[in-house]
């Protein structure tokens, strides 16, 4: 009976070790998300700014421009994600079109890769 107990005991606290942490977890991934989409909102306006002030030279600058509001927005997104996951945002269940989600980022992926390296996408239309 004794031991029964003391196991039982021992597993209890092991539980309840194991939610502190991932508590812990969640507040750290908020404060990590807060800060972060702090910074991703600056970035955003003062790239949204740029391209708005180069609309008549749009050319290569502006597509990087635009690339880099995308990309903000995408990690904005994942920073509200991580927001939710703590507990401190609304969770948000929506479809997405994944082709599109590719196409916006791939330019990030492929200047993050080793040049040798050729993506290709086969992609639906």
């Amino acid at each position: 009976q004794r031991v029964k107990a003391i196991n039982k005991q021992v597993k209890l606290q092991r539980q309840m070790e194991h939610a502190q942490r991932l508590e812990s977890l969640g507040v750290l991934a908020g404060g990590i998300a807060h800060d972060f989409n702090n910074i991703l909102t600056s970035i955003m306006g003062n790239a949204a700014l740029a391209e708005f002030n180069l609309i008549e030279n749009i050319g290569v600058v502006g597509k990087y421009l635009s690339n880099i509001v995308t990309s903000s927005e995408r990690a904005a997104d994942l920073c509200k994600q991580m927001l939710d996951y703590s507990g401190k945002g609304q969770f948000e269940v929506k479809t997405v079109d994944i082709s599109k989600v590719i196409n916006e980022t791939s330019l990030l992926l492929e200047v993050s890769i080793d040049k040798g390296i050729e993506l290709q996408y086969e992609l639906a239309k």
